[in-house]
């Protein structure tokens, strides 16, 4: 048994944020088959040093991206990260001027699947943004053939607002969907 909560992410859990977003990416993208082993083992290779960097940057205050780690904690107080969130100023501005807030990534292990943890790591973003309903509106994208992604999105209120094949993930032609919420979602 365990109790999963979220909080921010330090400086400190890039290992083991580096190590959940390994395993997601070999639990769902190497079985969807959209990139190469070879691909998927070099990004794979790089998630330590982009998680130090990216969990620097926001430490000295150079970003406005925000990470959240959710944690499991077992009866006899063990805690591990579980999974990560990262959200902030939306880079699709261009693309979808009227979505300013983003949901960048989140990834968890599979095993945590159906826990409450990813809903625990957005609802702590947003909490710790300080975004609210009147904070304008919020996307995200996925892989359009990542069906538990997509069935995911739509359970926690977010419509599809628009489709691509993208190549700009590693030069690979993958059908990406964008999905948007009129306003940030607020789940309590």
């Amino acid at each position: 048994m365990f109790t999963i909560s979220a909080r921010k992410a330090h400086l400190s859990d890039a290992a083991a944020i580096a190590a959940v977003h390994i395993k997601s990416w070999n639990e769902s993208m190497r079985p969807l088959k959209v990139y190469s082993d070879a691909h998927i083992d070099m990004v794979n290779a790089r998630r330590l040093a982009q998680y130090k960097e990216g969990l620097r940057s926001v430490e000295n205050g150079e970003s406005d991206r925000l990470y959240v780690v959710a944690t499991a904690v077992t009866a006899e107080g063990v805690s591990k990260v579980i999974g990560i969130c990262i959200m902030g100023t939306s880079r699709l501005m261009e693309a979808y001027p009227d979505y300013p807030l983003e949901l960048m990534a989140l990834y968890l292990g599979s095993e945590y699947y159906g826990s409450g943890a990813a809903t625990k790591m957005i609802e702590e973003g947003i909490r710790l943004l300080g975004w609210t309903k009147e904070s304008g509106k919020m996307l995200c994208e996925a892989l359009e053939v990542n069906e538990r992604a997509v069935k995911f999105y739509k359970k926690i209120g977010g419509a599809i607002i628009g489709r691509e094949v993208t190549t700009k993930y590693g030069g690979f032609a993958v059908p990406m969907v964008t999905f948007g919420w009129d306003q940030v979602p607020i789940f309590r």
